[in-house]
């Protein structure tokens, strides 16, 4: 039983994960959507997807792995630790994100209302 809710609190944490990383990649997309220089816009998008998905990939396939009879190894307490810093991070971009999306269809509803 434990091990199953384990697993269900992974698969959630990790869809969560790839969520944030729709909304925060198109985030960035429209962030670096004014720069000059194509490869530095390119470096930060594919960039940030190759760390983000990588991480969660290395999650995924070492997930078998991380109940050993001695514990967790060390690479695995790495890769969930750098998950989770990930994940928190996404979150706070995620939210501020979404409030400034907010503002502005808040803002937009408000001139199309008072026109």
């Amino acid at each position: 039983m434990h091990r199953g809710r384990f697993l269900t609190i992974f698969l959630i944490l990790i869809a969560l994960s790839l969520l944030f990383d729709v909304y925060a990649f198109n985030g960035l997309r429209t962030i670096a959507s004014g720069w000059k220089s194509v490869w530095l816009r390119r470096f930060l998008l594919y960039g940030y997807l190759g760390v983000s998905v990588g991480l969660v990939l290395l999650l995924v396939f070492g997930i078998g792995s991380f109940s050993t009879p001695q514990g967790m190894q060390p690479f695995h307490e790495w890769v969930l630790s750098l998950f989770l810093a990930l994940l928190f991070t996404k979150l706070f971009f995620v939210l501020v994100l979404f409030l400034w999306d907010s503002g502005r269809f808040f803002y937009a509803v408000g001139n199309w209302k008072f026109r």
